[in-house]
């Protein structure tokens, strides 16, 4: 089934968890159709156009939606594809070596994972069934044995790992069953110890209000994998990781979103394969899902969380890397309990933008980075009646102009003049609608 439609801007504007002069601002674009229950994204270019696609897997519907990206923030093409089993994760990486990125899909009931094998224009095809002994929580593509074929690991719920070679012909071969411990619902492949080739990170979530842990095995550099010395302690629900050179040391550190715990764990590596002391971050309530970007171009990764808050609408929380600390963070409204995010830049302005799954909408909302704040006239990091005040003293009494003249022109005519400043008076007073809502 396929949607043609550019939809209107609608805002949100952020909620500060502590006031800080933010780089970046985000405003929801669009919200857009998937199917029941998205549990889970990922971007990438699938039709080789340049511009970023956004794939979703919708647990409950069995299916996976896909996305194309015009380049401009908006999406034109929406297709729904059967994935074979009830989506957990997925990713994309070209698995049959023809230039164009296939869909994985992890599967928790039946047991088994899917590829959608790309077409070659963004088009798929029906799914590629693999069978599997367990249900599948988190699937991960990398060049685990440096042959050119992208091989993947898979996280059970059970507490496998399980390991699968590409043999480069759209068949797998199982070369290693790692026992990754219990929910095992974050995954990592990174190089740990800088020996160039790809490790293997797991994330536990044990049981409610017991801590989880990280664990990693190395590569012994032909894809098979040494059992981890070591184990790390991380708080109850750890849910989700990533890594990035974090503190800019040259070595890979690992990020795990505590759902349970509302905060982040920051375990930095020292480069040879083991880890130092964590350091804990509060995250917003209830982090899910948790990704890396460079948000304010300022040449670290910043850290992405998705705060579910199940029964409320949820959050999307950004906390901004200042050498490797991770304290000051933005946090603005999503429509909905937001169960996954992925980032790249969807509009082309060379900053990084967010998606994320709104669960109990059954939807996607994307989120556009920009420098200002849409209905913040007199910069001041909040849109209140200090704003429609000074648009008046700058229309009637030759007053400063607005910061960004963007920033002003709120009710999307193109100018700025009094309809601005009712406009604002309305949304500030009368709950009206948001700032630039219908701008383009």
């Amino acid at each position: 089934m396929k949607y043609s439609l550019i939809l209107p801007a609608i805002l949100i504007i952020f909620a500060s968890a502590s006031v800080f002069a933010a780089d970046a601002f985000f405003y929801e674009r669009n919200s857009l159709p998937t199917q029941i229950k998205p549990a889970s994204i990922t971007c990438s270019d699938l039709n080789n156009d340049g511009h970023q696609d956004i794939i979703v897997g919708n647990y409950s519907s069995t299916s996976v939606t896909v996305l194309l990206g015009s380049g401009d923030g908006n999406f034109y093409d929406i297709t729904h594809y059967p994935a074979g089993g009830k989506v957990w994760s997925l990713c994309a990486a070209d698995m049959n070596g023809d230039g164009f990125s296939d869909i994985i899909s992890a599967n928790l009931q039946p047991f088994n994972f899917s590829i959608l094998f790309n077409q070659g224009d963004g088009v798929f095809g029906e799914p590629s069934i693999y069978e599997t002994e367990q249900g599948n929580l988190v699937v991960k593509g990398e060049y685990l044995d440096n042959d050119g074929d992208i091989d993947l690991v898979i996280t059970t719920l059970r507490g496998r790992g399980q390991i699968f070679m590409n043999n480069g012909d759209s068949t797998f071969t199982q070369t290693g069953d790692l026992g990754v411990g219990l929910r095992a619902y974050g995954l990592d492949l990174s190089d740990y110890d800088n020996d160039n080739d790809i490790d293997i990170g797991v994330v536990n979530y044990v049981s409610m209000n017991i801590p989880g842990r990280f664990i990693h095995y190395l590569n012994k550099g032909d894809g098979s994998y040494y059992y981890p010395v070591l184990e790390y302690r991380c708080d109850p629900g750890s849910k989700s990781a990533c890594s990035g050179d974090f503190n800019s040391d040259g070595n890979i550190d690992i990020a795990v979103a505590n759902d349970e715990s509302d905060n982040i764990f920051i375990i930095p590596g020292n480069g040879d394969g083991t880890f130092g002391e964590y350091a804990s971050y509060f995250s917003g309530y209830s982090p899910r899902s948790i990704v890396s970007g460079d948000v304010d171009n300022d040449g670290d990764d910043d850290l992405i969380v998705a705060n579910f808050m199940k029964n409320h609408n949820g959050r999307i929380t950004v906390l901004y890397n200042d050498e490797g600390d991770f304290s000051e963070n933005i946090s603005f409204y999503a429509m909905g309990s937001t169960q996954a995010v992925c980032a790249a830049d969807f509009n082309e302005d060379d900053k990084i933008d967010i998606a994320a799954t709104i669960s109990y909408s059954n939807s996607v909302s994307i989120y556009l980075n920009q420098s200002f704040m849409c209905g913040d006239a007199n910069d001041d990091k909040k849109v209140n009646i200090g704003d429609p005040v000074y648009l008046i003293s700058y229309i009637f009494r030759g007053g400063p102009e607005p910061f960004n003249w963007e920033a002003g022109n709120v009710n999307c005519d193109d100018e700025t003049n009094i309809g601005d400043a009712i406009f604002l008076i309305n949304h500030v007073f009368k709950n009206g609608t948001w700032p630039c809502a219908g701008c383009n």
